[in-house]
């Protein structure tokens, strides 16, 4: 878990481990899926 969180931080500048940086990223991550989601057939 650690390798990872220290991925998306080198990925994306953001670290996991702040409040306002985690909620940036929880935010993506939902976009990302309703994106997904809307194009499906």
């Amino acid at each position: 878990m650690t390798y990872r969180l220290s991925r998306v931080h080198e990925l994306t500048g953001l670290d996991p481990h702040r409040p306002a940086d985690a909620m940036t990223l929880s935010a993506a991550r939902l976009a990302r899926r309703l994106e997904s989601a809307s194009f499906a057939p």
